[in-house]
């Protein structure tokens, strides 16, 4: 067996809650005054406890990145540009939606200045809960993309913002009025380079996680299979941006 940790582990014995476990990493803690284990700590320890038969190592120095999230408010979330769709989802006992990315590279207007920005590259995710409960969107107490980091069993989490709107009446001058449909979105942008980046060139798998104003907990899976996973192909993140 091997059991690899992380090289920027540092645990504070004070968040140890059972005291047996805290009392005996104790014995490991060679920098008393810090009252904290780092990876080399740690691994002295587990290798003393799996014994002979474990591999204990310290993992690589290269850190996983996050990609980077660009802020976002409710309003950003209703005029997202994800033309491309990856995918219908379930949930038993809450209802269904669809999965759209897509790419834009412009930059933002500036206030202060009166110009737009530098064009940046970024990649769109909109989850559509169309045919869910509005007032179960509003109400989400949290609401993350995790992306599976290939190659690795790490996973990134990204957070979503949330975003309703009601349903409306539009009216014409020129002909009938149509019945415009609420909106209940999750959405996220990220920067492509760091998303490439995350990815090696490679496609990255992600799935949805909700935590409901109840605290119940949600995954959102493609077709609602279990494990089954949307895909942001390289080709979805390889330049130019659509617009």
């Amino acid at each position: 067996m091997t059991v690899k940790i992380n090289p920027n582990t540092n645990i504070p014995l004070a968040s140890v809650p059972d005291p047996v476990v805290k009392a005996d990493l104790k014995k490991y803690d060679t920098h008393v005054a810090d009252d904290n284990i780092d990876a080399p700590e740690l691994k002295a320890y587990l290798t003393d406890k799996l014994g002979p038969n474990a591999d204990v190592e310290i993992g690589s120095t290269d850190v996983i990145q996050s990609p980077t999230v660009y802020p976002m408010q409710s309003y950003d979330v209703l005029s997202l540009y994800t033309p491309t769709w990856k995918g219908d989802f379930h949930v038993d006992g809450y209802g269904a939606g669809n999965v759209e990315v897509g790419r834009t590279n412009y930059g933002v207007y500036d206030p202060t200045t009166g110009k737009m920005g530098t064009p940046v590259d970024k990649t769109q995710i909109l989850v559509n809960c169309n045919l869910m409960d509005k007032n179960v969107i509003a109400n989400l107490k949290d609401a993350k993309a995790v992306f599976m980091v290939p190659g690795s069993d790490v996973q990134i989490e990204v957070p979503l913002t949330k975003a309703t709107a009601d349903g409306y009446q539009s009216y014409s001058r020129g002909g009938p009025s149509t019945w415009v449909p609420e909106k209940k979105y999750l959405g996220v942008s990220l920067d492509t380079a760091s998303l490439n980046k995350l990815g090696g060139g490679a496609d990255l798998n992600f799935y949805i996680r909700l935590q409901t104003g109840d605290n119940k907990t949600l995954w959102i899976n493609k077709d609602g299979k279990a494990g089954n996973n949307f895909t942001l192909s390289a080709g979805d993140m390889t330049p130019p941006a659509a617009i």
